[in-house]
């Protein structure tokens, strides 16, 4: 599969954003997220020549909507200056446009690989060094007409629902949606609640972050559970003893920490990350040509790993897909475990780490 990228360029704010917002102060809080780590995701979108407008006219329009939402997400259209500062002088979200030489059918339906959603992605690492954009995007076309959305916000400025209101935001601007209740109107006022005048949380928050992280073989490896799968492991948590029944977060979340901890040999050298976008209502950014086909989340480009786990609804609302980093060799083992394998379906193929 082959990716060209045809053009790169900024799309700015409709209107410029006012002298006084133009720097922008990280909260406390948001510097607790490590070394400004990127929030990425691709959204995937078929085409019906009869019933869409044309992929020149998305394509079109995409920019044009993005434009026109940024005076209420003046952030996302900055620079990071400095851990504790982001520069909103209109410069604009990097965005990309690219063509890859397949249909969209051919790579949902296949047996692709993981590592192709790369190619779909505006960055191919995952921080947010000084200088770098705040909002990052890439479409690309699809031979077909389908589009594949990619989008990295830095987590400074967005966590999986401030991504979810932005989508849900720039999909409604594109169907028209810009005036009444439909009109979504972001707070940015963390800093007046949280005010941060150094960088002592981020000082100490790299530090633990940078102790979980490994070298290693790692991989990425995508796992269904259907609704039948995840209605039966939410009976045998509340079964275990729980005085409520257990969410579907909780019940998938529990099975996969077992199954992990059956398999590490040192787990208090071993920490595991779990966390859940499910209920964000993602598949809800309908840009006028219908919801998306599907959502992937990828682990970007990265020296070391983490014992990661992201949830994510599935499609049908009902089933989730957990998106698993780790070693190779506990992967492995925890896929083989009959219990893990009686409720989890693996997808054929990985994302494994950049040689």
């Amino acid at each position: 599969m082959e990716v060209q990228i045809v053009t790169e360029a900024w799309v700015r704010p409709s209107t410029p954003t006012p002298p006084h917002l133009q720097t922008f102060s990280i909260s406390l809080i948001d510097q607790l997220v490590p070394n400004s780590q990127h929030v990425p995701a691709v959204f995937y979108y078929d085409h019906d020549e009869a019933r869409h407008p044309s992929v020149a006219q998305k394509l079109q329009l995409l920019k044009t909507s993005l434009s026109e939402i940024l005076p209420r997400f003046y952030p996302l259209a900055g620079r990071i200056k400095t851990d504790l500062v982001i520069d909103c002088t209109d410069e604009g979200v990097r965005y990309r446009e690219a063509r890859v030489n397949r249909d969209l059918k051919q790579f949902m339906d296949g047996s692709y690989d993981l590592s192709q959603i790369m190619h779909f992605h505006p960055l191919k690492h995952i921080f947010a060094r000084e200088g770098t954009h705040v909002a990052n995007v890439q479409v690309t076309e699809f031979q077909c007409g389908g589009l594949a959305i990619g989008v990295c916000i830095c987590h400074m400025i967005a966590d999986g629902v401030g991504f979810s209101v932005f989508m849900k935001a720039w999909a409604a601007a594109a169907r028209g949606c810009m005036t009444g209740d439909d009109v979504i109107l972001p707070n940015f006022n963390s800093v007046s609640v949280f005010p941060a005048h150094d960088t002592w949380v981020s000082e100490m928050s790299n530090p633990t972050f940078e102790g979980r992280a490994r070298n290693g073989n790692y991989v990425t490896r995508k796992f269904t559970f259907d609704s039948a799968a995840i209605t039966e492991l939410r009976e045998l948590a509340t079964g275990a003893g729980w005085s409520r029944r257990a969410t579907r977060v909780e019940a998938i979340s529990a099975l996969l920490w077992k199954c992990i901890m059956d398999v590490i040999s040192e787990p208090e050298s071993d920490p595991m990350m779990i966390t859940s976008w499910c209920k964000f209502g993602l598949y809800e950014a309908d840009f006028g040509w219908g919801k998306p086909r599907w959502i992937g989340y990828c682990t970007l480009e990265l020296p070391m790993y983490i014992n990661l786990v992201v949830l994510l609804d599935a499609r049908d609302g009902e089933g989730i897909e957990a998106w698993v980093t780790m070693d190779v060799g506990v992967m492995d083992m925890m896929s083989a475990n009959s219990e893990f394998a009686k409720f989890a379906r693996p997808t054929q193929t990985e994302f494994g780490q950049y040689k």
